[in-house]
């Protein structure tokens, strides 16, 4: 059985970094034993790109495995011909683009790329996809502070597609119009339809796409282990969105599948456990969620819950690594001294995940931050700038992470200022009196953090809800997209959740605010969720049956002479009633006591508090999903209500 790879790169308008992502994926795809086609520049043609396609299914047989990886601009245009059926055509940015025309189309469509990947799964089903490329989206400070670059193209392409599609049916036969995922193809997409992928310098000053680099740090960490893209996608998610909240990279497909494999990864609560010396190892790791501090059971082969009548041992995580952990021996339980050779572990209590903070401040007082930082059980001190470029992939998660801080603590004088990824959120606050204060305000930020991370289906599908927001306008509604939209404080905004399936769902939803405070806005209408039965609905913003829409604010303390800031709001769908009053970032509601038990309601209490989360004897999680809405607000009192609705790039996930 062979490996074969496709590299595609298209560095055209404004990006910089796609060389550099090219030549680093082909070393990493080489070391992996692929043989790679690389394919960039005068080779990433319209022409280029497809023949090293046809190449690839040529030399691909059955049982091998294949890649195609692009980076550079995708596209997500309007059709302007109105006579043409299709509205929407998704596509990649090959080189020669510009060079088309509307006889010509110089992209490369999700229908046609539909059709090459349908070629290729008929000569072999282990088909990988990874795409670094995104739509034209609203830039934000948060980009601009890092230096980044949307892969997006900066000028609209617009042009009627009837003579592609006819050329596309001369050349393949009848075309579908809207193309599905190919069931044997795992698609690593760098973001969403209607977010960005962003390209920045990185610590070492060069430039490359956030996603790629994230990509390949966890491919290098991970080295052979047998894990599952599920389990890469879920380590992957994070790491990109602590970098830009904007960018949610996705594992579409077979994702229980192994790294470049045709296997499947089980999702065991069980995993192995050895004896190393004196210590232990784990088969649980920082892509799997395991973190120094959690606590699992050594317990019988077979076992999938922990049973404290039939545990071996009580063993603690030292040193948490990629895919495998070291742990010390609390205790051995019922008279047992020895681990058996088939004994396995299972966690039984997990620590919350502790988030960078930045501190700018003399030694002596950043000594003192740093203690106050770390009491908190969430947040911790950032590494040094340095640290991470010595050994980039080898560093624990936490570590790769610090370049992205949630806050910056920066002190002069005796004034402390808490400045986010769009600079400073909150007054300056008395140093040393107001530390207290100061610190929770980022523990807030943290757990606004947090809730962006819970995006997406966790057990629950998002088949069956359709969720919709806009702007009211004179009594009238005026939808707004996903995200990119731009609005003033003058604007009242709605949402609509419908339930379109059978089963009942519970909703909530909540809003994380241009400086990361969590409100939630369906806790006075309904604390456990609101029930929906299938067709019904509900709208926030409706007014004894009117639909009048909600007001934008701005935080007392912030500034209004700056620019826009990212304003956010989460749908949570359930399939039971549960309470979410523990999300809401509320310093003057006291926490105390440990987050027990395992459902949602206590891991998102442990966002604040930090405490160690118990998981014995725990009932199953609950199902659920989230959704992300998100627009830019201007702090100033005018109904600004403006979107960028008609050209889009996206990645071209077929």
């Amino acid at each position: 059985m062979s490996r074969y790879a496709l590299v595609i790169g298209s560095q055209i308008e404004a990006l910089t970094g796609v060389e550099h992502d090219t030549l680093r994926m082909r070393e990493a795809l080489r070391t992996r034993g692929f043989v790679v086609d690389v394919r960039f520049g005068d080779a990433a043609t319209r022409s280029g790109i497809l023949d090293g396609y046809d190449a690839l299914i040529a030399r691909s047989s059955a049982g091998d495995a294949a890649v195609i990886y692009y980076s550079g601009h995708g596209l997500y245009s309007v059709n302007s011909d109105p006579v043409d059926p299709v509205r929407i055509v998704q596509a990649i940015a090959p080189t020669d683009l510009r060079s088309g025309s509307d006889a010509d189309f110089r992209g490369i469509t999700a229908w046609e790329l539909a059709i090459k990947l349908a070629q290729l799964t008929a000569k072999t089903r282990n088909v990988t996809v990874i795409l670094d490329c995104c739509h034209a989206a609203q830039m934000t400070r948060d980009a601009a502070a890092h230096g980044a670059v949307a892969r997006a193209l900066p000028h609209p392409v617009r042009m009627g597609f009837r003579a592609h599609l006819a050329a596309l049916e001369r050349a393949y036969g009848k075309v579908a119009l809207d193309p599905i995922g190919n069931p044997d193809v795992v698609r690593v997409v760098a973001c969403g339809q209607t977010e960005a992928a962003f390209e920045h310098t990185n610590p070492a000053g060069r430039r490359a796409g956030v996603f790629t680099e994230a990509l390949l740090e966890i491919l290098n960490s991970v080295g052979d282990a047998p894990i599952s893209w599920a389990a890469l996608g879920d380590a992957l998610r994070p790491r990109v969105m602590r970098r830009f909240a904007l960018q949610r990279p996705d594992v579409e497909g077979p994702a229980e599948r192994r790294l470049f494999s045709l296997a499947v990864e089980p999702r065991r609560g069980a995993v192995a456990v050895t004896r190393d010396g004196e210590q232990f190892r784990v088969g649980a790791g920082w892509i799997t969620g395991a973190s120094a501090g959690d606590v699992y059971g050594a317990m019988p082969l077979g076992s999938q819950a922990y049973d404290s009548a039939r545990a071996i041992a009580r063993l603690r995580i030292a040193d948490a690594g990629p895919v495998t952990s070291i742990a010390t021996l609390e205790h051995w339980h019922a008279g047992h001294a020895a681990l058996p050779d088939d004994a396995v572990a299972i966690a039984i209590e997990v620590n919350a995940p502790r988030r960078p903070v930045a501190v700018i401040a003399p030694r002596a007082e950043r000594t003192v931050i740093a203690r106050a930082i770390e009491a908190t059980r969430t947040l911790r001190i950032a590494a040094a700038p340095g640290a991470r470029d010595a050994l980039p992939g080898a560093l624990p998660a936490a570590a790769q992470d610090d370049a992205s801080p949630v806050a910056t603590l920066r002190l002069a004088g005796h004034r402390l200022a808490i400045e986010d990824r769009a600079g400073p959120a909150f007054p300056p606050c008395r140093y040393p009196d107001e530390l207290a204060g100061a610190i929770r305000h980022v523990v807030n930020l943290g757990v606004a953090q947090g809730v962006r991370e819970l995006i997406g289906e966790h057990g629950l599908p998002a088949a069956g809800i359709e969720i919709a927001w806009g702007v009211v306008a004179a009594g009238d509604q005026r939808a707004m997209p996903d995200h990119g939209a731009v609005l003033g404080l003058g604007d009242r905004i709605y949402l609509r959740v419908a339930n379109t399936g059978a089963a009942l769902r519970y909703v909530h939803v909540c809003n994380v605010g241009v400086r990361g405070t969590v409100t939630l806005l369906t806790k006075q209408r309904a604390p456990a969720g609101v029930a929906l039965s299938s067709g019904e609905s509900v709208t926030l913003g409706e007014h004894h049956g009117r639909l009048v829409g909600l007001p934008l604010a701005w935080p007392t303390g912030l500034s209004l002479e700056g620019p826009p800031r990212l304003d956010e709001v989460f749908v949570f769908v359930m399939a039971q009633p549960v309470s979410l009053r523990a999300l809401e970032t509320d310093e003057h509601v006291p926490r105390s006591g440990p987050a027990a038990g395992a459902g949602l309601a206590a891991a998102l209490a442990q966002l604040h508090d930090g405490l160690p989360r118990s998981l014995e004897g725990r009932a199953p999680r609950e199902a659920f999903f989230v959704k992300r809405l998100s627009f830019a607000l201007v702090p100033r009192t005018a109904a600004i209500t403006r979107a960028v609705v008609r050209q889009r790039t996206g990645n071209c996930s077929s």
